[in-house]
């Protein structure tokens, strides 16, 4: 069992005891692409309540829910009571994945996966964000990959692998057609591309994402693209990833 509280939308609020077994969850918000803690610009003590007994963070702004404010109806609306039910929906995901985990494998999960913000500080907003992706690709004890963001060709794009081994080099491979390609210092291990090429080469960090961004060519409009990932100290290889760039 877990049990997530709301950490209070007023931070002056005197802080209140930090009970082992609660996950307390303040609130963040996007603003300008740049994720922070959430403040209410209406108010002058309004926004997420930070401090020690915080333990994760995770969106509290423009949540689209059923509840909007006096009108009972579907609409965005803020607050950490927005917070706390979405770090639960996360650890249900993570149970639905593997049900036999306990409550506090769930937790380590939820925390492991969190990623640092702009202004993150472990003191105030204790392991960071929830990132769903991460969190999952850990349970599934698996190297992951996903779909470039934001996708677009002859832009910086952003790959990424998750659920890796901390200070692991994962490297990106990237062709035009499904096949094989035997993967060096992996004796046996081939990436599912045919020629494959090496798009570039990130470190996993404690969270087990890696992340590399590249320049994507503007000649890759309107190609497909195969993509894949390998874990080389452990010699894992990652799902396929076929993506059309627009």
């Amino acid at each position: 069992m877990l049990i997530l509280n709301s950490a209070g939308n007023t931070p002056s609020a005197p802080d209140y005891r930090d009970y082992a077994y609660i996950i307390v969850v303040g609130g963040t918000e996007i603003e300008n692409g740049v994720e922070k803690v959430w403040f209410d610009h209406s108010g002058q003590d309004g926004g997420s309540k930070v401090g020690e007994m915080i333990d994760i963070m995770a969106p509290a702004k423009n949540v689209y829910s059923t509840r909007n404010g006096a009108n009972d109806a579907y609409g965005t609306s803020s607050g950490t009571s927005y917070a706390a039910p979405l770090a639960a929906g996360l650890a249900t995901l993570i149970w639905s994945y593997n049900p036999s985990l306990s409550g506090s494998q769930v937790r380590d999960l939820i925390f492991q996966g969190c990623v640092e913000f702009s202004g993150w500080s472990e003191s105030e907003h204790g392991h960071g964000s929830i990132n769903v992706f991460n969190s999952l690709a850990l349970a599934s004890g698996e190297l992951w990959t996903r779909d470039p963001y934001p996708g677009t060709a002859g832009t910086t794009n952003w790959f990424k692998a998750a659920g890796g081994t901390e200070s692991a080099t994962v490297t990106f491979y990237y062709g035009t057609s499904r096949g094989s390609t035997s993967v060096p210092g992996c004796s046996g291990l081939n990436v599912d591309i045919a020629s494959a090429q090496v798009l570039g080469t990130a470190t996993a960090g404690a969270n087990g994402a890696a992340i590399y961004s590249t320049t994507v060519p503007s000649g890759w409009s309107n190609t497909t693209v195969y993509l894949q990932c390998v874990e080389i100290a452990n010699c894992r290889k990652s799902n396929l990833i076929e993506f059309t760039f627009p």
